[in-house]
Order: structure tokens, then C-alpha cells, then sequence
């Protein structure tokens, strides 16, 4: 009692201090250069603080000056460009935890607080990722790159050159944007982010999709909830035969409790693309947020905008080791916006790189798992090589190709300007290269 009685008395005596300037001027009408009395007085007349100054001989008010009153700015709201949720945000009231960012950009579990309904990381539970503060994106471990060998020497500057033309593209004004179709049971933190993937790749290249045309992409842990969404879906409701599967597969597919398995297709009911969708199949025990549950995301998307730009027509037209190796070089690099070589690697390291040949000519069709788990290996080292040679342009130009040329073989001899046999030769000892720098 004591204490507070002296903590009491000491606010008094600072109270009455800080007042009494304040009361020893009385309140008076002030008019600019009119005679004053005391050097130096001060008064706050309307919003002015006039000083009696000496004028010549005489004592007189000057023009007075300004009071400004602080205006006390509102805390802001910590915002991320890739659209992930975010410390502070608005959430839906009772909604389900979600993966984002806190305050210090650490990457975590994000509840919706009943009482604001505003995000918050939940207390506990927590498995955060560095993140850089200065553009909010997560970084990933950093791999050192061999620059010794002439190898090295060789082809480390393609695939850096290959990188940062993807890393820097800019994002494009459209009207583009993913539905998503999401299972409750869908992990959240993998749904957070197959979601900010995919959102990426639209923000880099929405405008290639043709306006009004949606895009719908399906998280789901059952065979039910996946065929569900299609019937209830007027777009997806077309496409259910062709493109739901087996049922066999489709139960393979959500008793995998390691990785998410997902499928990108156009929508053409009447042979005229009406939509575009994905579906992703998790096991609703799988929450892992691995690289490659994060880079999934991505990934299809990515196969998305080369079915837009070639119509429907990229599976059929483009060989195989260049479809399923850009959708996952990009996988890897928008994975999370990696902003150097050394980050997307670490990224790619998380993938698996098969023994196997480097030829591409087997990769050219799909002819059976062997095919494929190459191709995604093989096939990203190769249009890393093709970007970092030619250019991004070169490359978007031949995903286009379907429309002008005959074959991709005579569209990429006339936008590459050497013939695809050449490609290969030169292409075998860079992609035993990149194996041995991400998985040596």
C-alpha cells in the first residue's frame, strides 16, 4: 500500500508541474503585430503559437506559427505478394488453422482468433522455416557449387543464366485465378502450400490463359470427395470419365502417406476448351511439408499454362522429356521464389535424380513409369540447358509451337536454329553434370 501510495503522489506532483506553463498565461486574443508585453511570451491562439519579438524598439506579436498535431499511424498489417496468410490478417470465423507467416517471417501455424478473427500463430506446434525479411520468402539451405572443374567452368553459367531469367520474370496484369476444391480432410499445411505455388506460376503467367476461361484445381483425400467434385462441378462434370481413372489407381494414390500425386487437363466436353483443372490425391494423414508436396503445386500449374498456350495440344505435340521437365523446373524454381542458384538447387536436391540414361530419345513419348521418372529428372536439366542457351523467349516460343509447326522436330530446328540431334549430343554431359551438383 505504501508503494502505491507513493507512486500515487508522484503522479500528482509530475501532473501539476507539466501544468503549471499552461496556466500562467491566461487565454487571450492574439492579433499579429499587435504590441505585447513580455519578451519572449508564448500563446496558443487558433491553433498558432505566437512569440512576442522585439520590432525596432517596439515589443510585438509575430505571425505565429502552425500547430501540426501528430497523427498517430495504424500498426500495418503485415502482407505477403504470393498471397500466403500472414500474422494479422482477416480470417473466417472458426476456420481451420492454416500454414503462414508471423511477424518475424517465420513460416508456421496460423490460427483464426475467435475474438478479432484475425490470424495468429498457435502457440505451441511450432516448426518455422527461415524466412528472409526483406521479401518474405522462405529460405531454403544453401548448397555450395562446384566452380573448379571445366566442367564447372562450362556449365555452371548456363544453368545460372537459366535460373535467374525464371526468377526474374515479372508478374503479368490478368484476370486469372485457380478455384480450389478442397477437402477438409486435405492437410492444411500442405494445402497452404500447393495453393501459394500455384498462385505464383498464375501470377507469372496468367495473361497466356484465354480470358473467362476458369481454372479448377481439386485437393482430395478420397476417391469420393475427388468424384464428388467432378459431378458437382458444371466444368468437371464432362471431363469425369476421361480423366477420374481407374479406381485402383486412384486408391494407390491416397494410401501414399509420403507424397501428394496430381494430374493436369483440359476441359473440352464439345472438342473446345471450356476450363482447366488439376487434381491433387494426399492421404489425409500425410502433412509433411516437404519440397515436393510445396513444389506439386506449381508443377501442374505449369502444365496448365502449356496446355493454354498450345490450345489443348502440348501432350500430343511436345515430346515428353520438355513437358514433364518445365513443369518441374519450375516446380523448383516457384516452389517458393528462390532468389538465387544456390536456393532453387537446394530445392531440386529434395527430388529424386534415378540412375538411369541421359539419352532424351527415350523420353520423347510416354511409354511406361521408366519413361516418365526420367523425363522429370532428365527433362529439367535439359530446359535448364535450353533456357540458359537460347533464352527464355526462344523456349516460351517453342511451348507455343504446336499451332505453326508440323512437328515439334522442325519447330525446334527453326526456333533453336540447330536440329534436335545436335541438341542431344551437346545436352548428355550438362545433365550428367547437374545430376552430380544435386545429387552427387
Amino acid at each position: 500500500m505504501r508503494i502505491k501510495g507513493s507512486l500515487a503522489t508522484g503522479v500528482l506532483v509530475a501532473l501539476t508541474l507539466s501544468l503549471i506553463p499552461v496556466a500562467a498565461i491566461p487565454a487571450q486574443t492574439v492579433t499579429s503585430g499587435a504590441t505585447c508585453k513580455t519578451y519572449n511570451q508564448k500563446i496558443v491562439f487558433k491553433n498558432k503559437t505566437y512569440t512576442c519579438i522585439k520590432s525596432g524598439k517596439k515589443l510585438i506579436w509575430n505571425a505565429g506559427v502552425a500547430i501540426v498535431k501528430p497523427v498517430s499511424s495504424p500498426t500495418p498489417t503485415p502482407t505477403h505478394k504470393s498471397g500466403v496468410p500472414t500474422q494479422g490478417m482477416d480470417c473466417i470465423h472458426n476456420s481451420p488453422d492454416v500454414v503462414g507467416y508471423d511477424s518475424s517471417w517465420n513460416y508456421v501455424d496460423l490460427m483464426c482468433n475467435q475474438f478479432d478473427d484475425r490470424y495468429f500463430p498457435r502457440p505451441g506446434n511450432q516448426k518455422p522455416f527461415l524466412v528472409d525479411p526483406k521479401t518474405g520468402e522462405r529460405v531454403q539451405p544453401i548448397l555450395s557449387i562446384p566452380t573448379s572443374s571445366a566442367d564447372d567452368i562450362l556449365y555452371h553459367p548456363i544453368l545460372e543464366r537459366s535460373f535467374n531469367q525464371i526468377l526474374q520474370l515479372p508478374d503479368v496484369t490478368s484476370t486469372a485465378k485457380i478455384q480450389f476444391i478442397v477437402d477438409p480432410k486435405f492437410p492444411p499445411r500442405v494445402v497452404a502450400g500447393i495453393e501459394a505455388a500455384a498462385n505464383v506460376v498464375i501470377a507469372k503467367f496468367g495473361n497466356l490463359i484465354p480470358v473467362n476461361l476458369p481454372i479448377i484445381e481439386v485437393l482430395s483425400t478420397t476417391s469420393e470427395f475427388e468424384l464428388n467434385a467432378y459431378q458437382s462441378n458444371p466444368y468437371l462434370a464432362s471431363t469425369l470419365l476421361q480423366n477420374s481413372g481407374s479406381s485402383q489407381s486412384r486408391d494407390n494414390a491416397y494410401n501414399n502417406k509420403f507424397n501428394v500425386s496430381a494430374g493436369a487437363f483440359p476441359v473440352w466436353p464439345e472438342g473446345v476448351i471450356s476450363a482447366y483443372g488439376v487434381v491433387y490425391r494426399n492421404a489425409s494423414n500425410n502433412n509433411d511439408p516437404g519440397f515436393f508436396d510445396y513444389a506439386v503445386g506449381a508443377h501442374e500449374t505449369m502444365h496448365i499454362i502449356q496446355l493454354a498456350v498450345s490450345q489443348g495440344k502440348a501432350s500430343g505435340f511436345l515430346p515428353v522429356w520438355f513437358l514433364e521437365g518445365q513443369a518441374t523446373q519450375f516446380g523448383n524454381l516457384y516452389e517458393t521464389s528462390n532468389e538465387t542458384i544456390s536456393q532453387a538447387l537446394a530445392v531440386a536436391n529434395s527430388f529424386p535424380f534415378p540412375q538411369g540414361s541421359n539419352d532424351l530419345t527415350t523420353l520423347e513419348t510416354y511409354t511406361g513409369m521408366d519413361c516418365c521418372g526420367l523425363a522429370y529428372s532428365r527433362g529439367q536439366a535439359a530446359t535448364n540447358f535450353l533456357t540458359g542457351k537460347f533464352g527464355w523467349e526462344k523456349v516460351l516460343k517453342f511451348t507455343k509451337s504446336s499451332d505453326t509447326y508440323s512437328d515439334w522436330k522442325t519447330a525446334f530446328q527453326a526456333i533453336f536454329d540447330e536440329p534436335v540431334s545436335q541438341f542431344y549430343t551437346e545436352v548428355q554431359p550438362f545433365i550428367a553434370w547437374m545430376k552430380n551438383v544435386i545429387q552427387p
